[in-house]
């Protein structure tokens, strides 16, 4: 009999004198042989890792293999109205008092607060926006509470959430399907009194699947938000990731930050990377460093000792840094354990001293695990799978979409979907068709295209599809056509400033594309139209226009602050397979992993490296393209320079969390510096990706087989490249020619300038101020003109006709002018005078130009009606104002060739003696009829012999004589001469009346009827 066991199978070992058995033999036969069955019965394991932080338990270390995923697009119906960070996009709702907050915000740099004003009881935003039938949709909002007392309420369309009252930010959501098509009203608001105030940030509305629409309810609110997360507009799956996290997730102290609770200034003293000191000087203080955690998950902290009176602790905090616990604050124990709660993304470990004073704290190799065992020190080893630049898109509700797999050691993508940013690059042109309000442009699309297609506007919001070969009926609308490949678009003429008699140069069109607006001159930038004269451009920013420029078509890149080009996403008619660049693999160690699934890793981007003191920093400065959530790695010339990662103890709202930083003389000026990390702002880059789909070896023949097809893959690469056969090199041969960038090789990966390091380069150069290529400000023959530091620059006398003409003769220019025409008129005008005419227009005097107030005086030319002219020579305000036509000859004014008679050229009427009327004078009442009965007056004034006389012009005889009687009331009427064949008439009054009747006699009133003269 066997006298031992082996320790893993328990198989019968002999030694000695130990008498062997057969009955041994064949159950070690029997042992062997059910492990090498159990080996081989298990294939490979699949996998499926979700978006965002997880644990994963393999039983031992295996590669991930196979890796795939799924594209996915989110349309934003509100366009960016919900990033909120302009207040104006909303109405408020009750008259509320609505504002940024820049301190209290879920995301980007502001929330907006509601506040409850002097005589109202709730207070909130409001927005409607038009649902269908049929259709399935989810609001999502994230809310918190300051003080409003009944707390804040989500409501869209009859459907509301319950009333929160927490003052921290959460996700709240509701859902629709409505029965009917039409306007729904979205609003947040609370109920309570004057003055109180609440937060809204990250509004977004979804249509969504009817599959989801049922399992919303079953949902958390973290998985809502993990599924529909606030995103800019239309957004698809962009640079997805996967990083497992070592069995060690603490850094090295490099990488690790002072703080003191109690103030002073604590100091980090580095031996190595897993060993440092505490330098306090105050109790309270401590080094500590933040790392991603998952929430609902147990992390013990270990180290081997602590140093006399040292502490460790740890806090938790939320995605937007908000302090979550202390679990029991700190303890002087050598490890403690801790549970995350469900919303916490971040664990802060804190080494310190606690209550004790100043001192010296050296701690050495901190270890934080998964799970509740400790465990001994392992210096932390992260491996990461980065998939960057690459999108991966969907249709709306997710039944099509790209697909990114691996196959013979290589990452393909089938791409179903094209997204084309539609910016003033592209060969537009004005399409065929006159319209009212609105015109229509066209821009050809290469590929294979199918009209399922969407397109959003610059500010966010989707146009409305029409069907292929259908005219537009306003602005805001588009067509993908199958058979040109082209796509219309219709344009309001308020959203272009194009008036609807202008048409548009391909050039303007271009303009508009790149953010420009036209307007007429002496209009507003943000609601004139064109139509004619000076033409205006003006950009669009996030909260109207700017850099206005006049006369020349802006052709730079306009959009800033927001607005963003036109984005078109269209499905192909056929799928395509593409290779693509993958960095780096994930292998799973034993037991429990930590793995984070996202989107948004920025990789080896261009930077320039900024130094301060004896530090350089990367992600704070030019060229950083997204604010930082995390810094990964910092690259030199493609290869990892082993930078210190940091995360910043507050915000920064240029550069966000993340930071690398380095001692300066570790810096190479003559390197090319790139920076790989996570983009803050992922609202503005991406979607999130719903999860992958992987698998890795259950046994050792699965692990063997993996091991031979990747050594496989990998010798076939190089036999390809190496030219192992004729074939293969002449391929080799003919690959290494070909200058289309076949792998998609980046300049980083072959050492050499990338486009951003030219760029940086060509911008520094263009913004030099001294000394480019020779340039002086000194008027230096042969030389490049630069401007001074006072933006001056000089150049030498002119001599020709075209030369530049320096101040000194603009200044005697001037001169000249200014004794001309304004002072003596001796330079006499050699052409003549045009002025406006109408309202406005003419030649304008001074207003009181000689004291007093309201004087004016002015030559206008006026439009009567139609056609009809005329011209004004008026002076206004004083009775005593004239106009006067001086002239040396008293018959020197005339009109149309006739003289004008004027006090100068005839005598008065009233001081004319003996003089004639040439023409018949009739006296009218003002309402017509032949003869003066009522209304009018003729008075003669003659203090000696007043008289009316009528002549015969034929006889030259008298007909009729009016002479005043004897008596002051007498009347005699007479023949011609006075006192021959006259009748004088009696009255009893101081008047008497007289008529012609209907005989030609004249009568008189005697106080009772009517009389005949003379009777």
């Amino acid at each position: 009999m066997s006298s031992g066991k082996t320790s893993n199978l328990k198989l019968h070992n002999w030694t000695g004198s130990d008498q062997v058995l057969r009955s041994e033999f064949n159950e070690n036969f029997e042992k062997i042989d059910a492990f090498a069955s159990e080996l081989m019965a298990m294939g490979s394991i699949p996998v499926r890792l979700n978006y965002g932080m997880q644990t994963i338990n393999v039983e031992h270390t295996r590669m991930l293999e196979n890796v795939s995923m799924k594209g996915r697009t989110l349309i934003n119906l509100l366009g960016r109205d919900g990033n909120c960070e302009d207040a104006s996009r909303w109405n408020p709702y009750t008259s509320a008092m609505l504002s940024l907050d820049f301190v209290k915000k879920a995301s980007g740099s502001n929330s907006i607060q509601f506040k409850i004003v002097s005589g109202q009881l709730s207070a909130g935003i409001v927005k409607a926006y038009t649902v269908s039938a049929g259709k399935y949709y989810i609001a999502i909002a994230d809310v918190a509470n300051t003080d409003i007392q009944n707390g804040i309420v989500l409501n869209f369309g009859s459907n509301n959430t319950a009333e929160y009252t927490g003052t921290s930010f959460v996700t709240k959501w509701v859902k629709l399907a409505p029965s009917v098509s039409g306007q729904q009203l979205l609003s947040i608001f609370g109920s309570g009194t004057p003055d109180q105030t609440a937060n809204v940030d990250n509004v977004r509305l979804y249509e969504i699947s009817a599959e989801d629409y049922a399992n919303i309810d079953r949902m958390t609110s973290e998985e809502i938000a993990a599924k529909w997360p606030y995103i800019d507009s239309m957004k698809s799956v962009y640079s997805p990731y996967i990083i497992k996290y070592g069995e060690n997730l603490l850094p090295p102290f490099t990488e690790w930050n002072v703080t003191a609770g109690n103030g002073g200034t604590p100091k980090l003293d580095i031996d190595d990377p897993f060993s440092a000191s505490l330098i306090a000087d105050l109790s309270g203080q401590a080094i500590y460093v933040d790392i991603p955690a998952a929430p609902n998950t147990t992390y013990t902290l270990a180290l081997a000792s602590l140093p006399a009176n040292g502490f460790i602790g740890l806090n938790s905090f939320d995605e937007n840094m908000q302090f979550v616990s202390a679990y029991e604050g700190y303890t002087s124990k050598v490890s403690k354990t801790v549970t995350t709660e469900p919303h916490v993304r971040y664990l802060r470990v804190m080494l310190g001293n606690h209550t004790f004073g100043a001192g010296t704290y050296r701690f050495m190799k901190p270890m934080l695990s998964l799970g509740s065992t400790t465990k001994p020190f392992k210096s932390r080893n992260d491996d990461h799978l980065f998939f960057p630049n690459v999108q991966l898109a969907s249709n709306v509700d997710g039944t099509v979409y790209d697909t990114l797999y691996q196959r013979d050691g290589k990452y393909w993508k089938q791409a179903r979907f094209r997204t084309i940013e539609l910016d003033g690059k592209l060969d537009w042109s004005l399409a065929d068709g006159i319209y009212s309000g609105f015109k229509e442009v066209k821009v050809p699309v290469m590929g294979d295209v199918t009209n399922a297609a969407v397109l959003v506007k610059h500010d966010g919001k989707l146009l409305k599809a029409k069907p292929d070969g259908t005219k537009p009926s306003g602005g805001d609308e588009f067509t993908l056509t199958t058979g040109s490949s082209h796509l219309f678009i219709s344009i309001s003429n308020s959203d272009s400033g194009w008036g609807d008699s202008y048409k548009p140069s391909e050039e303007d069109i271009k303009a508009y594309f790149n953010g420009w607006r036209m307007y007429q001159e002496d209009t507003s930038a943000a609601t004139g139209i064109y139509v004619s004269g000076k033409k205006w451009w003006a950009r669009r920013n996030g909260t109207g226009f700017d850099s206005a420029t006049a006369e020349i078509v802006p052709t730079a890149y306009g959009f800033i602050n927001g607005p963003t080009p036109y984005k078109l996403q269209y499905q192909l008619a056929a799928p395509t397979v593409e290779e693509i660049i993958a960095e780096g693999g994930i292998t799973f160690h034993e037991e429990l992993n930590q793995v984070e699934v996202g989107n948004g890793m920025i990789v080896r981007e261009h930077h320039n490296v900024v130094t301060i003191g004896g530090n350089s920093y990367m992600l704070a400065g030019a060229g950083q393209k997204y604010r930082a959530d995390r810094a990964f790695a910092v690259y030199k010339d493609g290869v990892n320079a082993g930078w210190s990662l940091k995360r910043r103890a507050s915000f920064d709202v240029n550069y966000g969390w993340g930071y690398a930083q380095t001692l300066s003389s570790n810096v190479d000026p003559s390197g090319t510096y790139t920076v790989t990390y996570l983009a803050f702002d992922q609202h503005a880059l991406t979607c999130n990706v719903q999860s992958l789909q992987g698998e890795y070896a259950g046994n050792l023949k699965s692990v063997v087989d993996t091991l031979a097809a990747n050594q496989a893959d990998i010798s076939e690469q190089i036999t390809e490249l190496q030219g192992g056969t004729d074939a293969a090199r002449q391929a080799f041969e003919e690959h290494i020619l070909r200058k289309d960038n076949p792998h998609d090789v980046t300049p980083a990966q072959i050492g050499a300038e990338t486009p951003g390091g030219a760029q940086n380069k060509v911008d520094a150069h263009a913004n030099s101020t001294s000394g480019a290529h020779g340039a002086t400000s000194s008027a230096v023959a042969g030389k490049i003109i630069q401007r001074d530091a006072a933006g001056r620059a000089k150049v030498a006398a002119p001599a020709a006709a075209d030369d530049i003409a320096r101040k000194q003769e603009t200044d005697a220019a001037q001169s000249r002018a200014n004794a001309s025409l304004p002072k003596d008129g001796s330079e006499p005008m050699t052409g003549r005078l045009v002025v406006p005419a109408g309202p406005g227009g003419g030649i304008h005097f001074p207003n009181d130009a000689f004291g007093g107030s309201a004087d004016t005086a002015s030559i206008t030319l006026r439009q009567k009606s139609g056609e009809d002219q005329e011209l004004t020579i008026e002076v206004q305000n004083d009775l005593a104002d004239t106009i006067n036509f001086k002239t040396p000859h008293p018959e020197g004014v005339y009109v149309n060739g006739h003289r004008v008679w004027h006090a100068g050229s005839i005598t008065p009427l009233d001081r004319n003696d003996g003089g004639t009327i040439m023409n018949n004078v009739e006296i009218r009442r003002s309402g017509g009829g032949n003869y003066a009965e009522t209304n009018t007056n003729l008075t003669i004034v003659n203090s000696n012999d007043p008289s009316i006389k009528f002549v015969n012009a034929g006889s030259n005889k008298s007909v009729c004589l009016f002479i005043p009687g004897d008596g002051s009331d007498d009347l005699v009427v007479g023949g011609g001469t006075k006192g021959q064949n006259s009748y004088k008439l009696m009255h009893s009054g101081n008047s008497i009346q007289f008529r012609i009747n209907n005989n030609g006699i004249l009568e008189y009133w005697n106080g009772g009827g009517w009389q005949a003269v003379g009777k």
